[in-house]
């Protein structure tokens, strides 16, 4: 199904991990009070909900800035959903593909997609 969620109105959050394999284990979550939701819940609504995804595609280009992640799918997209939430970051989700078509205030266009894991990335 696709669905689109507006997220305009809430503050970017910082220190997002940059390496390239990152452990949603290890995030550390905000000691300040705050009315917002976790970071590792996505909001109501707003939720990526990915099934089953599929394997890379052998020969499929990868772009300097894709990642692998060490969690499940569901998870890593729930987290992803919550991200771009944060960050006031406009987003349609396919949650049959894997996909998010991204829409920034600015209007930067950006796509996530989501493979399942496979031994030789």
């Amino acid at each position: 199904t696709n669905r689109i969620a507006g997220l305009y109105g809430t503050k970017p959050s910082t220190g997002l991990p940059g390496r390239p394999t990152t452990d949603f284990g290890q995030l550390k979550k905000s000691s300040a009070p705050s009315s917002k939701q976790p970071f590792d819940v996505a909001p109501t609504g707003n939720k990526w909900s990915v099934q089953q995804l599929e394997p890379l595609p052998t020969g499929f280009p990868l772009e300097r800035t894709s990642r692998r992640v060490n969690a499940i799918g569901s998870i890593v997209a729930e987290r992803i959903a919550a991200c771009l939430f944060e960050r006031s970051i406009e987003a349609k989700y396919n949650d049959v593909e894997g996909k998010a078509k991204c829409r920034t205030s600015d209007y930067v266009f950006f796509r996530i997609r989501l493979f399942a894991p496979s031994g030789d990335i």
